[in-house]
């Protein structure tokens, strides 16, 4: 990027690292357009449930309604999946679930400047992630 007049354009912060590295065949490498989405921390919080299938709706509604990232019908082949989500604690967006479905549908590899979730499953689908820690939690009550 220097030889065409872009000085520290395109570098990504030395905290995020990827979850594992394959030093035969670099699989863990990034290269690709990136598709980025945006995630914030939010103030409506799980409200008090009666029942276990009360919580798994509100679940279900939160990520329909209020945390859709609608990457599923933007991803590309070969596209490099963004997420900002800098400033949601330890939320852990990225998981084992969402992680494999987007490489199904084409993405080359995951990165996010907050937490992942699911590392062991992400490892050992040899999913490339690349995030600044690993977390716990999951998105309902907390990101938007």
């Amino acid at each position: 990027m220097d030889a065409v007049g872009l000085q520290d354009v395109g570098t990504m912060d030395r905290d995020i690292q990827p979850l594992w590295r394959d030093t035969e065949g670099f699989k863990h490498r990034i290269y690709g357009c990136a598709l980025t989405v945006r995630f914030m921390p939010t103030d409506k919080r799980a409200p008090t449930f009666s029942s276990l299938e009360d919580y798994f709706k509100w679940k279900s509604d939160w990520y329909q309604k209020l945390a859709n990232d609608h990457l599923m019908e933007n991803i590309k082949p070969g596209d490099i999946i963004v997420i900002d989500a800098a400033g949601t604690g330890d939320v852990g967006f990225i998981g084992s679930n969402n992680s494999l479905a987007w490489v199904k549908a084409g993405a080359n590899i995951v990165v996010t400047n907050a937490g992942c979730r699911d590392t062991d499953e992400i490892i050992k689908q040899q999913i490339p992630v690349y995030c600044r820690f690993i977390s716990r939690g999951i998105r309902p009550g907390r990101l938007v």
